[in-house]
C-alpha cells in the first residue's frame, strides 16, 4: 500500500494538497488492483482525487517522487 512521507497510508476521503502544498484535493478512490485500473481504463496504479479547480484528477504514484501530496485531515 502506498504511504504518505511519515508512513502514514492513504486513505479514501483524506484531505490533501497537491501542486506542491498549492492545491486541496480529497481522495475518491485509492486504484492499486489490476481489475481496479481496468474499471477505471488505466494502465497503472494511483489515487483519483477531487480537487475543486480541476474536478476528478488521476495521480499515478510512480509520479509522487516529484511532487509529494501534503496529508491534511482524514475525511
Amino acid at each position: 500500500m502506498q504511504r504518505y512521507p511519515d508512513g502514514t497510508p492513504f486513505l479514501v476521503g483524506d484531505h490533501l494538497l497537491i501542486e506542491h502544498g498549492r492545491t486541496p484535493a480529497t481522495i475518491e478512490h485509492l486504484i492499486v488492483s489490476g481489475e481496479e485500473m481496468a474499471n477505471w481504463g488505466l494502465d497503472e496504479p494511483g489515487l483519483m482525487l477531487l480537487s475543486p479547480p480541476f474536478g476528478r484528477v488521476f495521480w499515478p504514484f510512480e509520479t509522487m517522487n516529484h511532487d509529494i501530496p501534503v496529508f491534511v485531515s482524514r475525511g
